[in-house]
């Protein structure tokens, strides 16, 4: 935000760094965060070999459940990736399925999968992978579900499933009684096309992958629309093809944009925080992510249904570099009196960084001086509440930064 520059000679000024679209950012993370590749499950031949995964999730105890839709069946993995149980066949009667596409579990550790062709159904089994109930779900009010395809449980064990062909989001108890259900067809915030994942955060909040219109919509847990998440496009924060949805437990966002063939991560206000994956070959990258689950260390799963894998991605600490702009009345020269301090608590140490316009100073600070304008670039090297602190003599400076004390995660 501008401020109208005082008239006198001398001035200081404070002003606030701003992690966030507003500020700009060389680096691979705004808020300083990255995922890298690391491993793969289901690639080696035997129990667990995967054909085309398009859904995953994990149970408390930290095994993951992985749709394997090339042979109609749910694998369970340790924690360690060991097969424990694989369960499903081709077909329309109990544990078997047409088309299996979605999949989440509760706090119990029971298992719900949705079934979107022909059976149109949610299957529920428990840890083990036995058969328990299954429910068609009415999302129209009159007809059981036409192409089901994303379902969540939230902490109370309510179950919510997107429909696809009828654009809507139906929530039912964890037994298959119908509760309520939301959303029509159209391009307005609430509604949805072609509504793909579905999560649900700690508050109970509803994120939905809104396929066709390239977008994440929010919902209340009453179903009411709260907001939209990403915008269509290639950049950061945009989707071309969003998928599988989930959202970590420190409420972040993370989404399969399938055509993009990456992850994207946002926060729980649509802010971008980085991406991970890209098309193309090597094992870092991804072929078609279908879907994506986020384990309690931070690592992310991504289910990756064209390379028949499940890809693994740690996170780490990346020091992001930010610009400040400061501008001046009149030109700031090299070895001007100006200088710029970063100062912040990290781990109850204090920490701080200062550097003069036109002089040596810290290898994690540069200056470049041009006209009236000075831009300063600082890099963090570790996480932390930081402020900019800058005094100018002989000029008036105004700061170009958005308000805000801002925490580098």
């Amino acid at each position: 935000m501008r401020r109208r520059p005082s008239l006198r000679a001398v001035a200081a000024a404070t002003a606030v760094l701003s992690i966030g679209l507003a500020a700009a950012t060389a680096g691979p993370s705004l808020a300083g965060t990255a995922f890298s590749y690391t491993t793969q499950l289901g690639r080696a031949p035997g129990a667990g070999q995967l054909s085309g995964p398009v859904g995953d999730a994990f149970d408390s105890s930290g095994d993951l459940y992985v749709i394997d839709a090339g042979h109609s069946r749910i694998v369970k993995f340790s924690p360690t990736g060991a097969v424990l149980h694989q369960w499903g066949s081709d077909g329309a009667g109990p544990s078997q399925f047409n088309y299996p596409a979605g999949i989440a579990v509760d706090s119990a550790g029971d298992v719900y999968v949705s079934d979107d062709a022909h059976s149109g159904r949610v299957q529920k089994f428990d840890a083990t992978g036995a058969f328990l109930t299954q429910w068609p779900v009415s999302c129209t009010g009159s007809s059981t579900f036409v192409l089901p395809y994303g379902v969540a449980v939230d902490r109370g064990g309510d179950v919510y499933v997107t429909d696809q062909q009828n654009n809507c989001v139906e929530k039912t108890t964890s037994t298959g009684v119908f509760l309520k259900r939301w959303g029509t067809s159209g391009t307005r915030h609430g509604q949805l096309i072609n509504p793909m994942g579905v999560a649900v955060d700690a508050a109970g909040n509803v994120y939905v992958a809104d396929h066709a219109n390239f977008r994440i919509e929010k919902f209340s847990p009453s179903g009411a629309y709260e907001a939209t998440l990403g915008s269509h496009g290639t950049g950061p924060g945009e989707l071309m093809s969003p998928f599988g949805i989930t959202v970590s437990t420190s409420g972040r966002v993370f989404i399969a944009d399938s055509v993009n063939g990456r992850i994207e991560v946002l926060d729980a206000k649509g802010r971008y925080v980085t991406h991970f994956g890209g098309t193309g070959t090597g094992a870092a990258r991804l072929g078609w992510p279908f879907d994506v689950a986020v384990a309690s260390s931070g690592v992310a799963y991504v289910a990756d249904q064209a390379k028949n894998r499940i890809a693994l991605f740690t996170p780490h600490w990346v020091a992001p570099t930010y610009q400040l702009h400061l501008v001046g009345l009149k030109p700031i020269r090299h070895g001007a009196s100006l200088t710029i301090t970063v100062t912040g608590l990290v781990n109850g140490a204090r920490v701080s960084i200062s550097r003069r316009l036109g002089h040596a100073g810290a290898a994690v600070t540069t200056l470049t001086a041009f006209g009236a304008r000075v831009v300063f670039h600082v890099r963090f090297a570790k996480p932390g509440t930081y402020k900019l602190v800058a005094s100018a003599t002989g000029y008036n400076v105004v700061f170009r930064s958005a308000g805000g004390i801002e925490r580098v995660r």
